[in-house]
């Protein structure tokens, strides 16, 4: 019987984004029974997902495109079922995606400033209240010590107020 020997995958073809060949897939072959799943397993797999995505940054990253592309934007394995996260073992080295890169200091400094007014205020505060500093608003014109050295100070600022005033207060959002 071949649902002794092979279950199929919960999709009947490669993934629509994925252009994989019919043998990268479970039950692909004549013996599958490797393919029948136990609950057990199924943890396992849902453990070993999760784990990659915590400590390897391109595993994540192929997770998020198999997810987007076949598993309708689910990322949490334990909704999958167990030929579901099988199949992304089978075919994640074949996913091609980009790491995703971290800003710069810098970067972030221009994002708060867009984004938070006050921000913006005490950074330019800060800056030119600095020797050196008072000559360049943009983040990008200092170094990292500089701008580490601005967000160590800021942070003393705001801890200070908090604890003279007895807490956060007012409207923060």
């Amino acid at each position: 019987k071949e649902a002794e020997f092979c279950r199929r995958p919960q999709l009947a073809r490669p993934p629509s984004g994925l252009s994989l060949p019919w043998s990268a897939w479970p039950c692909s072959g004549v013996f599958a029974a490797a393919a029948m799943v136990t609950p057990a397993d199924h943890a396992s797999l849902v453990w070993q997902i999760k784990e990659m995505q915590r400590t390897d940054a391109l595993a994540k990253e192929q997770w998020i495109k198999y997810t987007t592309v076949e598993g309708g934007g689910i990322r949490d394995p334990a909704k999958h079922g167990a030929e579901f996260l099988q199949i992304f073992f089978n075919v994640k080295d074949s996913l091609e995606v980009q790491l995703p890169t971290m800003p710069s200091f810098s970067e972030l400094f221009k994002e708060a400033q867009k984004a938070s007014p006050s921000f913006r205020q005490a950074w330019s505060t800060y800056r030119a209240g600095m020797p050196m500093g008072g000559k360049y608003d943009d983040p990008c014109k200092h170094d990292d010590k500089f701008l580490v050295g601005a967000l160590e100070y800021l942070g003393q600022c705001s801890c200070a107020t908090m604890t003279l005033s007895g807490g956060i207060s007012g409207d923060m959002g």
